[in-house]
């Protein structure tokens, strides 16, 4: 799992920065400038879907940790190879 939270971590400013300024296409869908999001697109272009003004962003984990418990912290060692701490 610690893979695929590598690569959400490096992604996710690129994407919420694309869905509050998503880039100006040409008719066949294709980028042609970027410009702020309360600017207009160049003559013959338009954004690629409408700027999200208001968001929200969750993200959940499949690790258990230890939900409050000393269980997985650093002054409790883990009891061999059952441990559930990562």
């Amino acid at each position: 799992m610690a893979d695929k939270q590598l690569v959400l971590a490096r992604s996710a400013a690129s994407l919420v920065s694309r869905l509050i300024n998503p880039p100006c296409v040409d008719p066949a869908g294709n980028p042609v400038e970027f410009t702020l999001a309360d600017q207009p697109c160049s003559s013959g272009s338009e954004r690629e879907m409408a700027p999200v003004r208001d968001m929200h962003i969750g993200v959940i984990s499949s690790s258990l940790g230890g939900h409050g418990a000393d269980t997985c912290s650093a002054a409790s060692p883990s009891s061999g190879s059952t441990s559930v701490c990562p």
